[in-house]
């Protein structure tokens, strides 16, 4: 028996089936994509209202409470690019924050004079804090804090919820800092790249404070770099805590005429964020080292006076240079 078929009517019935998979998956793909919404049929997104900002100001040091200082807090709901916006007080600041901000604040620190930001522990205990990032924003050649915080999950419960920052920081003391004055070293003897070091240590940093090093350079009596001497690896190491870069192979760059070499040196040295951190926690012994290896290139009588020069920035900027020579010779 011979079964035909109707070509235009399978070619039909093919076409429906067709349309009705594409209309179903169009149809599961729209489910896929719909918002979830909440009883007030509102789209479920980022918070919006009224938010009560409270600064924390900690010890980072010693724990506990710290005296308010003479920090400044701004508020933006855009990124702002000057030193502007509402002044905020840390005991609490109730502040608007718009749909259209998507959960987003900006707040910018400007830190006090007397002390510094211990910038790692803020890091590390504002989870909630997208960036932070320094900028001059007011033109004084030194950096404030821009801060990007994300209060999108806050809830308000018959109450403005209240977004907490922490903000840890260290009293400073500069004032007293001393070297051991290490002695000279003579009767090295001729040498041909004998590699030798000097140890300073500092002293004179209270328990519970910090301070910031700008700079650190070395300068010499010799016109060129490996006429006699060449300065190479330099180390700082604690008891003291260290913030920041603690050792160099070499210098980051040299300068004849008189032979220098300069280890740390930021454009703008003036600027405590640029700076390295050093803090003595209680309990801690009051010492820095700072280490430095040469190789000398002598001949008979050869002698040089090798001097260290350490910037030490105050929080308003205001720095103290420390300086001490020793002298290596052959004889």
């Amino acid at each position: 028996m011979t079964v035909k078929f109707d070509q235009k009517n399978v070619v039909t019935t093919v076409f429906i089936i067709l349309l009705m998979i594409g209309g179903a998956f169009l149809f599961w793909n729209y489910l896929q994509k719909e918002e979830v919404i909440d009883s007030g049929d509102e789209p479920i997104g980022a918070y919006a209202g009224n938010v009560n900002f409270v600064i924390t100001i900690s010890d980072s040091l010693a724990g506990g409470a710290h005296s308010p200082g003479t920090q400044t807090y701004y508020y933006n709901s855009v990124p702002p690019t000057t030193l502007s916006g509402i002044v905020m007080t840390a005991a609490g600041h109730v502040i608007r924050v718009d749909k259209e901000q998507n959960g987003i604040a900006y707040i910018t620190l400007k830190v006090g004079t007397d002390e510094y930001l211990d910038y790692q522990t803020f890091k590390a205990t504002n989870p909630s804090v997208l960036s932070s990032t320094w900028m001059d924003m007011d033109g004084d050649d030194k950096d404030e804090l821009l801060i990007k915080v994300d209060v999108s999950d806050l809830s308000a419960t018959g109450q403005n919820p209240t977004y907490n920052l922490n903000v840890p920081m260290i009293d400073e003391d500069v004032a007293s800092w001393t070297d051991n004055d290490p002695s000279d070293k003579t009767g090295i003897g001729e040498t041909s790249g004998t590699l030798n070091t000097i140890k300073w240590e500092f002293t004179g940093l209270d328990a519970g404070d910090g301070g910031v090093i700008g700079r650190i350079y070395f300068t010499t009596n010799v016109s060129r770099e490996g006429d006699d001497i060449r300065l190479h690896a330099l180390t700082l190491s604690g008891p003291w805590v260290i913030q920041g870069r603690t050792s160099w192979g070499n210098p980051i760059r040299t300068g004849n005429g008189n032979y220098e070499a300069y280890y740390f040196y930021p454009d703008i040295y003036t600027d405590p964020s640029d700076g390295i951190l050093v803090m003595r926690p209680t309990g801690k012994t009051d010492r820095l080292d700072v280490e430095l290896s040469y190789k000398s290139y002598f001949e008979t009588n050869d002698q040089i006076i090798i001097t260290l020069y350490m910037d030490i920035i105050a929080g308003d900027g205001a720095v103290t240079t420390l300086s001490d020579a020793v002298t290596v010779a052959e004889a």
